[in-house]
């Protein structure tokens, strides 16, 4: 398998950081994993195409997360009009949190309303559970962000004799220790600056540098990765924070940036 960060950073526009979105190639499948804002300009630069996509996962409904996936798949289906060489044939899956097929409707209804594909969309949504795609298998679980407005999910992937775990947004969560526990690589949110969590703790949102090492630590994890970023404190200080729990393999990525795993 082979991830690739498409965009890094958050909400707020920023010409290094394209908004949370990421790729994950295995033999047989590509993968996406959020669509941010820059998602589709970013899959391009990698040599990507948006109907290159064989399933989408959504871990929340924050605009820095769903903002392009109506316009993706808009993309994919007037590419096969102007370009019929083009033409999507395969059936697209769509992973998202509990009650995602609602929003997905309000979006359709809005942005895209015709129902011309002459592919089928499937949209799943996920708690706790775990289904095979072909040879990929999907694990997932319900993690905290902000629950009052929506519910969240983080998402495990298996292929290959590889395991991949993405938290999405979330704040220390115990779920999302179970979930990567043992992952070949956890790409996690790693949000809360170091000054803002020495001086009030704990985030319920988002996640400080010193609880992602524990996180990495806890879960056994190879390779640890870090999405989400402000930028307010440099690489260096983030490493020794992380760096006090977690001695495994540490990397804070670049938009575009290629991780074997």
């Amino acid at each position: 398998m082979k991830l690739t960060i498409i965009g890094s950073g958050t909400a707020i526009a920023k010409k290094e950081r394209r908004g949370p979105s990421f790729l994950l190639e295995t033999d047989s499948q590509k993968l996406l994993f959020d669509c941010g804002w820059g998602c589709l300009s970013g899959l391009l630069e990698t040599g990507i195409e948006a109907g290159d996509i064989d399933q989408i996962f959504i871990s929340h409904s924050h605009a820095d997360h769903l903002g392009q996936l109506i316009p993706l798949l808009h993309s994919i289906f007037n590419t096969g009009v102007y370009f019929p060489q083009k033409s999507r044939k395969k059936d697209l899956i769509i992973h998202g949190y509990k009650g995602f097929t609602n929003d997905y409707e309000q979006l359709r209804k809005i942005m895209f309303p015709e129902r011309v594909e002459p592919y089928k969309i499937e949209i799943i949504e996920h708690t706790n559970d775990q289904n095979k795609f072909n040879d990929v298998l999907v694990k997932s679980t319900e993690v905290t962000h902000v629950p009052q407005y929506f519910p969240s999910v983080a998402y495990r992937i298996e292929n290959e004799g590889k395991s991949f775990t993405y938290s999405g947004d979330c704040g220390q969560n115990s779920n999302l220790i179970n979930l990567a526990k043992d992952s070949d690589l956890l790409l996690v949110d790693c949000s809360v600056p170091i000054t803002g969590f020495e001086k009030f703790g704990s985030f319920a949102n988002h996640l400080s540098p010193l609880e992602v090492g524990k996180i990495g630590k806890e879960c056994n994890v190879k390779h640890l990765v870090l999405f989400h970023l402000y930028d307010q404190d440099t690489g260096e200080e983030i490493k020794n924070e992380i760096g006090k729990n977690y001695s495994g393999d540490l990397i804070i990525p670049s938009d575009l940036q290629q991780i074997p795993l």
